[in-house]
């Protein structure tokens, strides 16, 4: 998205196109979703529980986004990006539910083209401000990076924490059936 923001700043100045940003960023998103597609298609819900296993309750994971996909169809994919985690196992659940190839791509690329569209827009409505942040990277030089590399390593440290905090909570919050059962004997 970042990376589109920025091509959407410079379509506005005219340094690019923004028709050759958008299909650039369509053919992109479609040839990141084909091979899952087919992964799904071939291997299942396989396919899905690997993409899901790096969630913290895999299980929920999984039928969540069988559920929406369920729910909605393959329309869902028009809004997929916008969601996370289902952007991600979205087109593996279309091609194990064997959503034929036509419909997986015509409704992928429209979605990719929203997704990728309201980005350039944004970059197109916000040009000057895209323009002084580029600015005042580049005056920074290599601190720049420095600052951006702290920043996405303190973010990334503060997630793995949230999670395993989590995760120690979920495993101290459960009983087996058998420690309900003398529970509630009681």
């Amino acid at each position: 998205i970042p990376t589109l923001v920025v091509a959407g700043a410079l379509a506005q100045r005219g340094d690019l196109s923004a028709a050759v940003v958008l299909a650039v960023a369509v053919g992109a998103s479609l040839l990141g979703d084909l091979p899952w597609f087919v992964a799904g298609r071939i291997y299942g819900s396989r396919a899905i529980n690997v993409l899901c296993r790096v969630s913290i309750e895999p299980e929920t994971c999984v039928k969540q986004t069988e559920n929406i996909f369920e729910r909605w169809g393959a329309p869902s994919l028009i809004l997929a990006k916008f969601i996370p985690g289902f952007s991600i196992v979205a087109p593996p659940i279309a091609g194990a539910m064997r959503l034929a190839v036509l419909p997986f791509f015509v409704y992928s690329a429209v979605g990719a083209a929203v997704w990728a569209g309201v980005a350039i827009a944004v970059g197109m409505i916000f040009h000057a401000q895209v323009d002084w942040v580029i600015k005042w990277l580049a005056e920074m030089g290599s601190r720049a990076l420095l600052v951006i590399g702290s920043g996405l390593v303190l973010f990334i440290a503060f997630r793995w924490t949230e999670r395993w905090l989590l995760i120690r909570w979920l495993r101290m919050a459960r009983i087996s059936v058998d420690e309900l059962h003398e529970q509630l004997q009681r």
